[in-house]
């Protein structure tokens, strides 16, 4: 549990600057690319969301537009699921391409603020 949480938390002033700043974000978008394309994947477009900043924490979310079969998003979705990083898949849509699949992607990064302790 410690693991996890060491994995998904920043202090909180800089959590919430780097909210605000669109480096979590930028992140998310960087992280997800990188898993896409270690399944075969290709990117196509990104989009920043919404950044909610919360007392304790920052979610970050992100829109991508994705090209690939279905066996290799799925695969993708698997390492997301048994990763370390509270990077999720809030929905998808799935159109038919000409030779792969055209998926739309919306997805979030929780991050907890730490706060120090005196």
């Amino acid at each position: 549990m410690f693991a996890l949480v060491a994995e998904n938390a920043l202090p909180a002033s800089q959590a919430a600057e780097e909210g605000t700043s669109g480096v979590l974000t930028a992140r998310v978008l960087e992280e997800f690319t990188r898993l896409a394309g270690a399944h075969g994947m290709e990117v196509l477009m990104t989009e920043p969301g919404a950044v909610t900043q919360q007392p304790q924490s920052v979610t970050v979310r992100a829109y991508l537009k994705v090209r690939g079969r279905y066996d290799e998003f799925v695969g993708l979705l698997d390492e997301l699921a048994r990763g370390r990083k509270l990077l999720a898949v809030d929905r998808f849509t799935m159109m038919p391409g000409p030779s792969e699949l055209v998926i739309d992607v919306w997805v979030s990064r929780y991050v907890i603020k730490q706060e120090r302790r005196k």
